[in-house]
């Protein structure tokens, strides 16, 4: 019809794990199958409000199969600067083949894992302003997991230490919920600014905060373009506040004990330049300023690292021109 259009997007795919290890510590054997099906709907209503929903139905041989869908809406109203948006779905992830078949000297299995399931939803608001030099999406979010896969303490008398780490599901719901804010500023036509920062608030089924999650992260980066595009400068920093994380208890194998990490920033500085359309070099700087910093209790992380390179790009018709036999 006139007033609406419609796009309609199906795939099914197919996927075949393999696991074997093994060890002094043990040795196993497993595989696992699953075929998915998938279709997503997408509704332009008078070119004002845009409307999604999607569905999938995952064939597992290993464990329950799961369906999960989501559905979304979002209104631009370019004559008040706004564009409210909103959501709502429900996911599914399933244990990894090491999660359910793995053994190490501190880590043992669990192959009667279920996949986590997980119901969210989110609503926000976007401004646009300045003659669409900036523009700032505001969006509250809310999720809900059952059977969230976490580790407990368990006795492992047949290898060299006397307690192990065994995943399991948690009983109950663990929920998650926190406030994002994303921005971005044109300072000048060839200068842009990029903000971000997400509140997190996130505690399991017992009320305890979930390990590795931060209550505040941030992002900046500022991108650079020169001479009439063809060059690409970008600096980016990020910052990851105060997060728990579990450490053995060697005193009492039946419980852990918790620690804080230490908020920390990365900044990386990346620049590109097209030497010609379709050959460009580029290199970039991770960890600039060398920063000591823990993502898991106990595990060091990469220092300051640079990569360079030369990227080759080719279009379908030079492509073909360049395979054509005359």
């Amino acid at each position: 019809t006139p007033w609406i259009r419609h796009a309609v997007t199906g795939l099914v795919d197919r996927g075949h794990e393999k696991f074997d290890v093994r060890s002094s510590y043990g040795s196993s054997k497993a595989k696992r199958n699953q075929t998915g099906f998938a279709a997503e709907w997408r509704g332009d209503v008078l070119d004002r409000v845009f409307l999604s929903a999607s569905v999938r139905h995952d064939d597992n041989d290993t464990f329950s199969d799961f369906t999960t869908w989501r559905t979304g809406i979002t209104v631009p109203l370019p004559e008040l600067g706004i564009r409210p948006h909103a959501s709502i779905g429900t996911g599914a992830k399933a244990p990894t083949m090491f999660e359910q078949f793995g053994t190490t000297s501190s880590f043992r299995s669990n192959p009667g894992l279920k996949p986590e399931t997980s119901k969210s939803w989110d609503a926000g608001v976007e401004f646009t302003f300045l003659r669409d030099k900036a523009i700032v999406d505001v969006t509250y979010f809310e999720m809900d997991i059952t059977n969230k896969i976490t580790d407990e303490s368990v006795e492992c008398p047949e290898a060299d230490q006397s307690s192990c780490r065994r995943p399991i599901n948690l009983d109950g719901v663990s929920k998650r919920k926190g406030i994002e804010v994303d921005a971005r500023f044109r300072i000048l036509p060839n200068l842009s600014l990029g903000l971000a920062y997400t509140y997190l608030d996130a505690f399991d089924s017992s009320g305890e905060r979930e390990i590795r999650r931060p209550r505040h992260a941030a992002r900046g980066d500022i991108t650079y373009k020169f001479d009439e595009g063809r060059g690409t400068f970008h600096v980016a920093a990020i910052y990851n506040g105060k997060m728990q994380d579990n450490v053995f208890n060697f005193y009492d194998w039946t419980k852990s004990d918790r620690v804080t990490l230490d908020d920390y920033w990365l900044v990386t500085a990346a620049a590109s330049y097209k030497l010609n359309p379709g050959l460009e070099i580029y290199g970039r700087i991770e960890n600039l300023f060398d920063e000591d910093y823990e993502e898991v209790f106990g595990f060091s992380t990469a220092g300051i690292a640079g990569y360079a390179g030369l990227r080759w790009t080719f279009d379908a018709e030079q492509l073909g021109n360049g395979l054509s036999m005359k």
